[in-house]
């Protein structure tokens, strides 16, 4: 018997139900498992997405879902933060500004410490293109509605950053019958995301914040599958489908977290968000209105990870 991880909807993921008649279920579990077979429990918890703070390169990864004890479609995808691409846009943006500008970032100003955040999304193609599609899959499950697989992690998965498994089970039966389709529009807001911070050293990437991104990469995960209905046994899907989202950090043992970050941003650069984080402290800042959320992804893996 298989000790199901997540059961039934998300309310902040999958939204409402489709309809108030008889209501589709899902369940599904994510196990992770060294290269050495130790089973790696997920650390914790947050707005229903378990998180591994960190697991190391060539786990292996075994899901499996159930589809309401019944035969039908579900689709897995497994989705990374481009750490890498959004440091290198953000360093070439901080290249790009004044002296004056410079101040002000340093000074502590949120409004532009958010505005640059804005032009750096911007440049990189937008909060989509941030998001990389690594795996996927679309299943049909058996008879009794389950199925399960495995997914093995090796050197084409790129390290130092966040991994976000969704398995996704909801479409509109209906509505693939009559050939049309309807989309779910993804708001993301850059402000609701809390930074921590450590004196004298640089960011600190707690707990809360990782839930925090990983949350706006399942948000964009779930808002990419479409609007659900019924499925084809005539059940009410919640409006964005099941979505059961699983976080885990794919740690790096050849390169150290300093040096990942040190490999992308000047030391110029480096040295300007060093300011920025010293003088937090010393105003007591706890939260920046979300305005450097991206950039600490990485920035904060230089002491905040370990």
């Amino acid at each position: 018997m298989i000790n199901w991880t997540q059961t039934g909807r998300n309310p902040s993921l999958d939204g409402d139900w489709a309809g108030k008649g008889s209501k589709a279920n899902f369940k599904s579990r994510l196990e992770i498992v060294s290269s050495n077979g130790t089973f790696i429990p997920f650390t914790s918890k947050s707005d229903g997405i378990p998180d591994w703070d960190s697991i190391p390169p060539n786990s292996t990864l075994k899901w499996a879902v159930d589809t309401n004890g019944k035969s039908d479609r579900a689709e897995l995808r497994l989705t990374y933060f481009d750490n890498s691409k959004y440091l290198t846009t953000y360093n070439q943006v901080l290249d790009s500004l004044t002296e004056e500008e410079i101040q002000m970032l340093e000074s502590g100003n949120t409004k532009f410490t958010e505005e640059i955040t804005k032009r750096t999304i911007e440049k990189a193609g937008g909060i989509e293109s941030l998001f990389i599609n690594i795996w996927s899959d679309v299943i049909t499950t058996k008879e009794n509605g389950q199925a399960e697989g495995i997914i093995q992690i090796n050197e084409k998965f790129p390290r130092n950053t966040v991994y976000l498994f969704n398995a996704h089970y909801g479409y509109d039966a209906e509505q693939e019958r009559s050939n049309t389709s309807k989309t779910i529009e993804f708001v993301w807001d850059v402000a609701s995301i809390p930074l921590m911070f450590v004196p004298g050293v640089n960011v600190f990437l707690g707990a809360a914040f990782i839930a925090e991104i990983a949350y706006i990469g399942a948000k964009l995960a779930a808002s990419g599958f479409g609007r659900a209905g019924k499925n084809k046994y005539g059940k009410f899907f919640p409006q964005g489908g099941f979505n059961h989202v699983y976080s885990f950090y794919i740690e790096d043992p050849e390169q150290t977290q300093q040096d990942y970050v040190s490999s992308i941003l000047s030391d110029e650069n480096l040295d300007i968000i060093q300011k920025m984080n010293l003088l937090s402290q010393f105003y007591g800042v706890a939260k920046i209105g979300g305005g450097l959320a991206l950039m600490f992804v990485v920035i904060g893996l230089i002491k905040g990870r370990r």
